[in-house]
């Protein structure tokens, strides 16, 4: 009787631990969650940044090579940038600029000719992403604006 009256003493004079896990899942569960996000908001933004760099590089290089004015080579780009994002092609997200659109003198410039122009295109795109947090110090209320530009120089008529 008396080990019995003993164990429960020492039982009795132990701290009691009980939900201390729980508590401490409480407080990390936040930071846990906000790593997560941002995670994930990395992963979308550099996915988006990809695509918007390769649309950019594809619309330049087809109203350089295609375009006979600045107002077609807008057109093209646009049709070619919103359809890699799977839009219509005068759409307004992302948005699509082609300037300058410049046709070099045959005189001055290395290969071209009379009937090969050497052709300039600046296309730049911008686009709007929104996150799924609006972190304080990087972005504007949830929004990075992300945007694109690349110059092709073509002979056209090649």
């Amino acid at each position: 009787m008396e080990s019995t009256s003993l164990l429960r003493a020492r039982l009795s004079s132990r701290p009691n631990h009980r939900g201390q896990g729980l508590a401490e899942f409480a407080l990390i569960l936040p930071v846990f969650l906000l790593l997560f996000a941002a995670a994930v908001d990395l992963s979308r933004v550099y996915a988006v940044w990809v695509k918007l760099e390769a649309a950019t590089r594809d619309a330049a290089e087809y109203a350089a090579t295609n375009s006979s004015t600045q107002s077609i080579a807008e057109t093209d780009a646009r049709r070619i940038v919103c359809g890699q994002f799977g839009k219509g092609p005068t759409c307004t997200d992302p948005a699509v600029q082609a300037a300058p659109y410049f046709t070099k003198d045959p005189s001055t410039s290395a290969g071209a000719s009379a009937l090969n122009n050497a052709v300039t295109v600046t296309i730049t795109t911008t686009t709007v992403f929104h996150t799924v947090v609006p972190y304080p110090l990087l972005t504007q209320s949830g929004v990075w604006t992300l945007r694109s530009s690349r110059t092709y120089t073509v002979l056209q008529g090649r």
